[in-house]
């Protein structure tokens, strides 16, 4: 019979977390964890697997704990504008009052650990994606952030990255309090030099992105929006057939049923746009296990096959109104949703007819 744990293992990840937080990833070693976990290494083997299996769960955690529970209370308690309001008060009251300016757990791995493990920088992306899917819901959510309140535009924009502990201002202050980001020791800017351009904003204007929270947020936004100058590049010669590997939440944002729920609404008014084309979906099925494969990077729970006459078929869906509106059911249910476009080179099924 297995030895039941002698610890609790909620209270363990919740100070896993803590440990990962003040730390980072890369300084905390084992040792660190289980002294603040209270368990011993055997133990926490045992029941995490390695550090980097722990920090995923510690990931997870915090974004339950931390995002999420905001995101639901504050959009149950408040309209739209109100709604913005108060999940920046709320950011900047809590990053002014920790006294560690240990700033956002998420936006720290983007920027220390996600660039060295695309496992974790897809899963990071997919938590800054519903922060993002949050103001997205709200009825002119992307209007409304054009005109977020003065008092929130130079306040705690974001602390140095875990490991590299800003130091005094050239004024004597706390950056990490007055907003002004510290450079690393040997990577001063020199004077006159422009900040560097990361991203190519709409209508072809550049847009500069000194801020590391801009450029971790800008490419989280970047893996959640439909790829299509990847697709025009292909040869559109034929019928393509998509891959859709699709991860439910628990509840659907709007809080009308489950994920599955939302992913059904979706699916009534999806269907129609595709048959519309002359597409058709021609096989479903749940995910059950991960064969192969890290499972908490790939935990999908459905899987689709749809067929459409040709890529430009499937973009034309994708960029029309009516799916823009069938999208909002899409993101209330799914965390994680990826589309895979298949060239087919072999099919049994088709020799069999």
């Amino acid at each position: 019979m297995p030895r039941a744990k002698a610890f609790d293992e909620d209270r363990a990840i919740d100070l896993a977390v803590d440990c990962f937080w003040a730390r980072g990833y890369a300084p905390t070693s084992v040792r660190d964890l289980s002294d603040a976990m209270g368990i011993g290494g055997a133990s926490l083997y045992n029941a995490y697997g390695d550090k980097r299996e722990l920090f995923v769960r510690a990931l997870e955690r915090y974004a339950n704990r931390s995002m999420r529970e905001r995101i639901a209370r504050i959009e149950a308690r408040h309209p739209p504008r109100q709604a913005i309001e108060a999940f920046l008060d709320e950011i900047i009251d809590r990053s002014v009052r920790d006294p560690e300016c240990k700033g956002c757990l998420l936006v720290n791995t983007a920027l220390d650990v996600a660039p060295h493990d695309e496992e974790i920088g897809a899963l990071v992306a997919g938590y800054l994606g519903e922060i993002r899917a949050f103001f997205r819901r709200l009825p002119r959510g992307g209007t409304a952030l054009r005109h977020v309140p003065r008092r929130h535009r130079r306040r705690g924009r974001v602390r140095a990255p875990a490991g590299r502990r800003a130091g005094p201002s050239r004024a004597g202050a706390d950056p990490c309090r007055t907003g002004r980001k510290a450079q690393a020791p040997g990577r001063r800017r020199p004077a006159g030099a422009r900040p560097a351009r990361r991203f190519s904003g709409a209508h072809g204007k550049r847009e500069t992105f000194s801020d590391p929270f801009d450029q971790a947020l800008r490419r989280s936004m970047a893996i959640d929006r439909l790829n299509i100058d990847d697709l025009k590049r292909l040869p559109d010669d034929g019928p393509v057939t998509m891959l859709n590997l699709m991860r439910f939440r628990e509840r659907s944002l709007d809080g009308n049923g489950s994920g599955w729920d939302a992913y059904l609404r979706y699916s009534a008014l999806a269907i129609k746009l595709i048959k519309a084309r002359g597409g058709t979906i021609f096989w479903t099925g749940e995910a059950e296990a991960v064969a192969l494969g890290v499972p908490d990077a790939h935990r999908w729970d459905y899987v689709a096959l749809v067929r459409y006459p040709s890529r430009a078929a499937f973009l034309d869906m994708m960029t029309s109104p009516d799916y823009r509106a069938a999208n909002i059911e899409r993101e209330n249910g799914c965390a994680d949703h990826a589309i895979v476009a298949l060239r087919e080179t072999y099919n049994a099924l088709a020799k069999a007819r």
